[in-house]
């Protein structure tokens, strides 16, 4: 009898936050969906994001995803009170098709888990591709004027040439994406007696002194051998960067996972005791 109460106390319990847990997920989908800069607000406060959010663009990212999470929260909220109303009432049939329900999601999770663990190259070619559609789209490169050199106008441009001077990095992938896209690639330097074609842009070519945003070409290591690639270009992909960022945060989704599995393995112990121990249809 001390058992039967338990496991009801804790699937009601259980299933009373999944119901709250649902509902946030639905109030957090309706904000991405009609109160974006609320929700950028929120986003910004996250550490390394200001290296990023103007190559990934994350109010897009959270629209895309904002009716997925409605969705899932709506789900959510009916499975929370569904497995409620079954404990409290005790209806045989509501625990039986709980129980059931729960221990196919568990096993689908687990597959999920052991596909991402075997093919953890996904991850990077997921990230590969986000980047060089960013870049395809929106690159432009810095302009020289004599010796000066000034930046793009476009926000997305200035982030893309601000990280592969800082990080010492070129292209999404690497120095071959330029050859795949349209971009300026004719240069004056040399305080305007040399006219370049060049294969890659100039934020691509190794400085003299590594990890700054340069304002002179006095700045490069030798900017017309770079620019027609012959030497002194870095050859490495920025995806690495923006990987390595998001690999430094990776314990996070393992952690909720451990404790998601958890309450459901003693959800599932608990539905089925009680499935079990009842006479009531």
């Amino acid at each position: 009898m001390c058992c039967k109460s338990c496991a009801r106390i804790i699937l009601i319990t259980f299933n009373f936050i999944l119901f709250i847990c649902g509902g946030l997920f639905v109030a957090f989908g309706a904000l991405g969906r009609h109160n974006m800069p609320l929700l950028m607000q929120f986003t910004s406060k996250i550490p390394g994001v200001e290296r990023i959010d103007h190559i990934i663009d994350i109010p897009e990212t959270i629209a895309g995803s904002a009716t997925f999470m409605i969705i899932l929260g709506s789900v959510m909220v009916f499975f929370g009170f569904f497995g409620c109303f079954g404990a409290w009432c005790m209806l045989k049939w509501m625990l039986f098709i709980y129980w059931l329900v729960l221990v196919l999601i568990l096993l689908a999770e687990i597959a999920l888990i052991v596909v991402a663990a075997v093919s953890p190259g996904k991850l990077e070619g997921h990230v590969k591709n986000i980047l060089f559609k960013s870049l395809e789209k929106d690159f432009k490169p810095v302009s020289i004027y004599g010796t000066n050199i000034t930046l793009p106008s476009s926000v997305v441009a200035i982030a893309w040439v601000s990280l592969q001077f800082e990080v010492g990095c070129c292209g999404a992938n690497n120095y071959t994406d330029y050859m795949n896209f349209q971009w300026n690639k004719t240069f004056i330097i040399d305080g305007g007696t040399q006219r370049v074609d060049a294969e890659v842009p100039p934020s691509c070519c190794k400085l003299k002194e590594p990890r700054q945003v340069p304002t002179s070409t006095v700045a490069f290591q030798g900017l017309r051998q770079c620019l027609m690639r012959k030497n002194e270009y870095n050859e490495e992909g920025c995806y690495k960067s923006v990987l390595e960022l998001m690999v430094q945060y990776h314990y996070i989704p393992i952690i909720i996972a451990a404790v998601v599995i958890c309450v459901e393995l003693v959800a599932i112990a608990a539905s089925f005791h009680l499935w079990r121990s009842n006479d009531r249809k």
